[in-house]
């Protein structure tokens, strides 16, 4: 498999399950190189409340991974969990509408 991108992902063009397949498997290849080095995700979106890395930091934190955003002029902000996010058994649940769970657990 390429390069992951959640460019197109969330905007209704898909079902929620391939946007869960995606994203698991972006975090399995960031939790991958984050193990053998510092790793950096980049984005377009200035801020992460804005952009689909919220999603994904969400789940790489609640697998342990130490999230940091790099925001302009050298500022720094630990990832804190989306407010409507909450972790039920194996999975992330967010309750502001979203149908579907991303299971967590493994990401291999």
């Amino acid at each position: 498999m390429g390069p992951v991108t959640l460019y197109t992902l969330g905007r209704g063009d898909r079902p929620i399950e391939a946007f869960l397949e995606i994203l698991r498997s972006a975090a399995s290849q960031l939790l991958k190189l984050a193990s053998q080095s510092p790793t950096v995700m980049m984005c377009a979106e200035k801020s992460p409340e804005e952009c689909h890395r919220r999603l994904l930091a969400d789940y790489l934190l609640l697998q342990g991974a130490a999230v940091i955003h790099l925001l302009g002029n050298g500022e720094q902000r630990e990832h804190v969990l989306y407010p409507q996010a909450r972790r039920a058994s194996a999975a992330l649940i967010y309750d502001a509408g979203v149908s579907a769970q991303l299971p967590l657990g493994d990401s291999d």
